[in-house]
C-alpha cells in the first residue's frame, strides 16, 4: 500500500514539474520570432527565417526566393524539458531566451555553435498591405544611407548601393497581420506603415532601425 501511495505521489508531482516547464517554456515563448542574424565561424549573415511558438509547438517559415514562395513546416517536436526542438533537419538547442530576443544553435553538436538570432514581434508592428510594390521604383533610406530599389516584377528586384548595383528576389508575405518584405541576403523588413507616396520599414535588432521608402515617379 505504501508503495502504491509513494508510486502515486511520485506520479502527481513529476506532472507538475512537466506542467510548470510547459506553462513557462510556453509563456516564454509563445508568439512570432522573426530572423535578424547568424553567427556561423563568427561570420554574420541575414537571417530570413520565422518562428512561431503557440501552446508548446513551434511552426518554422523561411523565403525560398528560388521558387518565389515561402516553405513552411509544421512537423517540429518541441522538448519542453530539454528546451530544444527538431524539424527533421536536425535537433536545435534554445541558448537564451529574453523578452525580445531568442538565441538558437542549429548546430549543438559541433565545437562552433551556428547561432541564430530572432527578434520577437509584437502587435503594435501590425500592419495591413494596401500598395502593390512590382514594377515601381523607390528611394530607400535610414539615418546612415541612401539606396534605390526597383522592384521590376513580383519576383526580382535591383537594389544600387554604394555605387553598386545588385540583382536580388523579393517576396512580401503577410503572417498573422504582420506585412513582411524578405529581400535576399538582407534582414526582414517589416512594413509598418504606409501612403500614396511613402512606406515606412523597420528591421528589429537591440536597437530598431527604421526606413523610409518613397516612391519615384
Amino acid at each position: 500500500m505504501k508503495k502504491a501511495i509513494y508510486i502515486f505521489t511520485t506520479s502527481v508531482i513529476l506532472l507538475l514539474i512537466l506542467g510548470f516547464f510547459a506553462f513557462k517554456a510556453d509563456r516564454d515563448l509563445n508568439g512570432i520570432w522573426i530572423g535578424e542574424y547568424i553567427i556561423d565561424k563568427k561570420l554574420y549573415f541575414a537571417q530570413e527565417g520565422i518562428l512561431t511558438f503557440k501552446n508548446n509547438k513551434c511552426f518554422e517559415q523561411w523565403p525560398n526566393h528560388y521558387e518565389n514562395q515561402v516553405k513552411e513546416s509544421d512537423n517540429i517536436f518541441f522538448d519542453i524539458i530539454n528546451f530544444d526542438f527538431e524539424n527533421g533537419y536536425g535537433r536545435y538547442k534554445i541558448v537564451n531566451v529574453s523578452k525580445d530576443s531568442l538565441v538558437i544553435n542549429k548546430s549543438p553538436n559541433y565545437d562552433e555553435p551556428s547561432l541564430y538570432i530572432y527578434r520577437r514581434l509584437t502587435d503594435n508592428l501590425k500592419h495591413k498591405k494596401e500598395n502593390e510594390l512590382a514594377g515601381k521604383k523607390f528611394v530607400l533610406k535610414s539615418k546612415t544611407f541612401i539606396d534605390t530599389v526597383y522592384f521590376k516584377n513580383n519576383s526580382s528586384l535591383i537594389r544600387n548601393a554604394n555605387n553598386e548595383k545588385y540583382n536580388l528576389n523579393w517576396i512580401r508575405i503577410d503572417n498573422e497581420g504582420f506585412d513582411i518584405l524578405f529581400m535576399t541576403e538582407y534582414v526582414p523588413y517589416l512594413i509598418i506603415k504606409e501612403n500614396e507616396k511613402d512606406i515606412i520599414l523597420r528591421t528589429l535588432h537591440n536597437v530598431d532601425v527604421e526606413y523610409t521608402m518613397t516612391e519615384l515617379d
